[in-house]
């Protein structure tokens, strides 16, 4: 198997990128496209970001590994819980790799949490890697252990941008966080995959698609895209990227 570094690009659609590449702001995802191969696909049911990022790395719909949503529902005892990695029962593409022999890394990858233990590494991210109403962290999101806190002392790495976009009319501060952090990912996902010699990485830009809700094709949104597109090899580079957006059509 070559070296393959996949980039998730979370909630993209072509409706959003296509105008951007026809005007020329995203040139290297447009020459990707142009000499690749690419495609409209739908999402599974649910579209939402639990549990379609599963579907991509396990293979399987919801009613495959019994994960519906964020969220269980107890109407009987009047309780919510918190779906969290755990809750996935099944494999997913990463396992499959080790067991071939192949090394994997994980970064920023919804669905991760609690990391576990893979033939690389794990960098925990997306909307469940954090404390909230119905949700207590008691590990550390990195695996090996330890790991989270190189990264912050090499990266001055956040798994949430801070401050936390809530509002449209919040376009300062809140946007450069967001940036600042898809720049954190791809420096510690390329910096991952280089010094540990990973046969396959996958990263995850969930931020994208907090970008999209508050903004769509407005001005911030363009602004992490071109970002998006100044990191990606141009066509005939030795690196090549997998794009997948699967809790959106793309």
């Amino acid at each position: 198997m070559s070296r393959t570094f996949v980039i998730g690009l979370d909630g993209a659609s072509w409706r959003l990128l296509t105008p951007w590449i026809e005007r020329g702001e995203l040139p290297n995802i447009g020459d990707l496209r142009s000499t690749g191969t690419w495609a409209e696909s739908r999402s599974c049911l649910p579209p939402v970001t639990f549990p379609n990022w599963k579907c991509y790395s396990s293979g399987k719909d919801p009613g495959g590994f019994g994960v519906f949503w964020f969220e269980q529902v107890d109407l009987a005892n009047e309780a919510i819980t918190i779906n969290n990695g755990a809750d996935f029962d099944t494999a997913e593409l990463w396992d499959y790799l080790n067991d071939e022999g192949y090394t994997t890394g994980v970064v920023n990858m919804p669905t991760m949490y609690p990391p576990r233990e893979l033939d690389g590494c794990v960098v925990c991210g997306g909307p469940d890697a954090v404390e909230g109403e119905y949700r207590s962290i008691d590990s550390g999101y990195t695996y090996p252990e330890g790991l989270d806190r190189e990264l912050e002392a090499a990266f001055d790495y956040e798994v949430h941008p801070d401050p936390l976009l809530s509002s449209n009319a919040e376009r300062g501060a809140e946007v450069d966080a967001i940036l600042s952090g898809i720049e954190k990912r791809f420096e510690v996902a390329h910096a991952l995959f280089e010094e540990r010699d990973l046969d396959f990485m996958h990263l995850t830009l969930f931020y994208l698609n907090v970008l999209h809700h508050f903004f769509w094709d407005d001005e911030p949104t363009l602004r992490a895209w071109r970002l998006v597109d100044e990191w990606l090899p141009p066509p005939g580079s030795t690196e090549r990227i997998s794009s997948r957006s699967p809790s959106a059509p793309a």
